[in-house]
């Protein structure tokens, strides 16, 4: 089963746009799948489930692949982020300094 191209993104929303746009450029190629994500990342805040779907179908990736590489990375979240976002420290220095204290 072939999958058809999306020509256009799914509203005329200017983080739709964006990300059309990084995709035109990349070529609708498999390979821009991080960088792609990465966009819509910084215009979304999270990967929501209908762009990851997009994202599939415009550059030609099985829907799996495009969730699995979404889940592996820390970088992407699936989820929207609270307001505030709290990071200890967990290396060998800040162990010793006691940060797991907080």
């Amino acid at each position: 089963m072939t999958t058809a191209v999306t020509d256009a993104p799914p509203t005329d929303d200017k983080k739709w746009k964006m990300i059309d746009a990084r995709i035109r450029r990349r070529g609708r190629t498999p390979d821009a799948l991080i960088e792609v994500l990465h966009s819509v990342q910084e215009a979304f805040g999270f990967l929501e489930t209908d762009v990851l779907q997009y994202v599939s179908e415009a550059l030609g990736v099985p829907p799996s692949r495009v969730y699995g590489v979404a889940t592996f990375y820390s970088l992407f979240t699936l989820k929207p982020q609270g307001e505030h976002t709290v990071v200890v420290c967990t290396g060998t220095a800040c162990y010793i300094n006691q940060s797991s204290r907080c």
